[in-house]
Order: C-alpha cells, then structure tokens, then sequence
C-alpha cells in the first residue's frame, strides 16, 4: 500500500500555513526557515529583514529590540554593544573609548535586553 498526504490530485484539502520564523518556498512546496536578521509571523508571511536596533536569529517569529547599551545594522543576527564615551584619566588624558561591560555580558550571552 502507498498512501500520498498533501499531495496535489491525492485527495489533499488544501496546504498547512507556514509556521512563523518561516515562509513559503520560491516554488511554493513547501516552508523554509527566515534566515539571521529576519523574522516571519507566519501563514503566508515572507521573512522580512530587522530594521536597525533590533536582530534575530535563525527562524525567528519576530525581530528583538536591542537593549541599553547595544546597538545592530540592519538584518542583524545579534546585538553588540555601544563604546561609551571616551574618558579621561586623573591627569586629564584620554583614555580611549570605554566599553559597558552590562551590554557586553548581555550581547555574549544572547540577550538583547
């Protein structure tokens, strides 16, 4: 015995709706996933590109908003954190960009905000 499910002509009633963090196939067969930087609600949505300050990984549903002290191009797999203002030293020489160690911390460890 051969049983055909979702198959044009095979008895199927109609297709499944993409899931969200996918979209429908250039072909229309089946559901890929959105690749980094994009996010799809589902059913027929395509993966749409995150605008800059957010980002999203692979198959998400939605892009995240990066938090304080991190910032992302837009399509963005990730957020990374913002240099803080350049600071002086105690004889009033610069010390170079300083980093917000919070935002470091929260960017390697996959939190936005």
């Amino acid at each position: 015995n051969i049983s055909a499910q979702n198959v044009a002509g095979a008895g199927a009633r109609g297709c499944a709706p993409c899931l969200a963090g996918h979209e429908v196939a250039p072909d229309g067969s089946s559901c890929h996933r959105c690749p980094v930087g994009h996010s799809s609600a589902g059913g027929g949505a395509a993966c749409a590109a995150c605008a800059s300050g957010y980002a999203a990984a692979e198959g998400a549903a939605a892009c995240v908003a990066c938090g304080p002290g991190l910032r992302s191009a837009g399509a963005a797999a990730r957020c990374e954190p913002v240099p803080m203002l350049a600071a002086k030293n105690f004889v009033g020489a610069s010390t170079g960009p300083q980093w917000d160690l919070q935002a470091i911390a929260r960017a390697w460890h996959g939190n936005a905000t």
